[in-house]
């Protein structure tokens, strides 16, 4: 294999203590570590594959048509594994605008109060790392983008456990993905019934606009599934999606591919899209036209939709110097018809993607409206932890950041499949109907599952 490398020294940056370090180091100590970067032009192979053999952790894999971005990062120099405190932010900006190549990886879960129990333990409130290995797609292969501190007599050796690793990658054909039985759902048919109607109610007595209520759907898989399969499936069913997998351990992996942006910055420019009100889509071409032209002219879709708009624009209004809101269209995937409405922003000098988040996570179009009330009536409904569905998962750098929504997801522990699915509720709302949205929505993954969804 021929490798050619280029070393990239960056500027002065002071270091008292050990590189790989916590966030609650980095609060107390703000430490700015002085670190090397190497860049090795490497041979094409298919990143699902690479995911797979690389047994270095954390590690996430991302692919995203919108940005055209497409990488592999696993372990870790920097770690943030609670709530960034105002120290911890200053650290990071510092570090990001001094290296601008370095990047920010990982995600948070959906409700900060309630992600630290099994199975989400290991993923944690939040988990966002700077990568020791980066590999990303180029033109004419991959790249690798390697970091390391010269005080770190462990450096050759993590880069050759990586090259060993890399000799593990198996060829161009993926995996095949296990055939899986559906287990359970939580709630059942009669317990949704039960909640939709609760939301109903507070809904009509004026505490709430809109709830978002979750569904988990268990599922076994007749093997382990390997997740280059997986991916590899996701890559070519939903061109268009934002394709992840973030694994914290070799035990679990979250896996996804939503049609759902919480923001792309490029600079100081911000593009992002409500996206609420779903009809399925049908073979026959009549039909679809019919559900179509329903989509478009419900009144309890375009009032579901419009909550998110709302929403997004009093958030950005008080972030940017600009904000624009567009028009509402359609948007077409492959299953599924939703409203969808961009909205572009000029970010003021001051605003960085911790404040993007924190004020646009979650949006009605995941959670509800009004925010806080929303949010305890999932909590009072829900009879588990969202963990990470739902909630924003991406990539961080002082120039560019992309930040999706982790909807049509699952988590994959072994041989059981957590599959997450979920219906924007108003006062409108019928039970029934909303049970065939999530049954339509599950429907994504139906190629893997047998017939029998009950």
């Amino acid at each position: 294999m021929m490798l050619s490398a280029r070393a990239v020294v960056p500027g002065e940056i002071r270091s008292d203590q050990k590189d790989r370090t916590s966030n609650r180091q980095a609060s107390q100590q703000i430490p700015i570590p002085r670190w090397n970067m190497l860049e090795i032009a490497l041979p094409p192979a298919p990143l699902p594959a690479l995911y797979d053999a690389l047994e270095i952790y954390p590690k996430l894999f991302w692919r995203s048509a919108k940005t055209q971005c497409q990488f592999v990062a696993a372990g870790r120099m920097l770690e943030f594994r609670q709530p960034l405190t105002p120290e911890a932010r200053q650290v990071l900006r510092a570090l990001l605008r001094r290296h601008p190549t370095l990047m920010l990886v990982g995600g948070m879960g959906f409700d900060q109060q309630c992600c630290r129990d099994f199975p989400w333990n290991d993923f944690g409130a939040q988990r966002w790392f700077i990568p020791q290995f980066l590999v990303f797609q180029v033109p004419n292969g991959l790249r690798l983008r390697f970091v390391f501190s010269e005080q770190d007599r462990s450096a050759y050796q993590s880069l050759l456990q990586f090259f060993t690793q890399w000799q593990h990658i198996r060829g161009n054909q993926p995996p095949a993905i296990p055939t899986a039985t559906v287990v359970c759902h939580q709630p059942n048919a009669s317990g949704w019934r039960q909640r939709v109607l609760t939301v109903r109610q507070a809904i009509a007595q004026g505490r709430v606009h809109k709830v978002v209520l979750s569904r988990q759907t268990m599922v076994e898989f007749a093997q382990t599934p390997q997740p280059a399969g997986l991916l590899q499936y996701l890559r070519m069913q939903f061109p268009t999606a934002v394709v992840f997998c973030f694994q914290p351990a070799p035990t679990a992996a979250f896996c996804g591919a939503t049609p759902e942006h919480l923001f792309v910055r490029t600079g100081r420019q911000l593009w992002t899209r409500a996206i609420a009100g779903t009809r399925r889509r049908h073979r026959d071409p009549v039909s679809d036209q019919r559900l179509r032209s329903e989509l478009l002219s419900s009144r309890k879709d375009q009032q579901e939709h419009a909550y998110v708009v709302s929403a997004l624009r009093q958030a950005l209004h008080h972030l940017s110097e600009r904000l624009a809101i567009g028009e509402t269209t359609l948007l077409s995937l492959p299953h599924l018809y939703h409203l969808q409405t961009p909205v572009t922003a000029v970010l003021k000098p001051e605003i960085d993607d911790f404040d993007l988040i924190d004020a646009l996570h979650p949006t009605p179009a995941v959670g509800g409206t009004p925010r806080q009330a929303a949010l305890a009536l999932i909590r009072q409904l829900e009879p588990y932890s969202r963990g990470w569905y739902a909630a924003p998962i991406g990539w961080i750098t002082a120039g560019q950041s992309e930040i999706a929504v982790a909807i049509r997801s699952f988590l994959l522990m072994g041989r059981i499949g957590v599959f997450y699915t979920g219906a924007g509720l108003v006062l409108t709302s019928d039970p029934d109907l909303e049970w065939q949205e999530l049954e339509h929505k599950l429907a994504t993954f139906a190629a893997w599952m047998d017939h029998a969804l009950e």
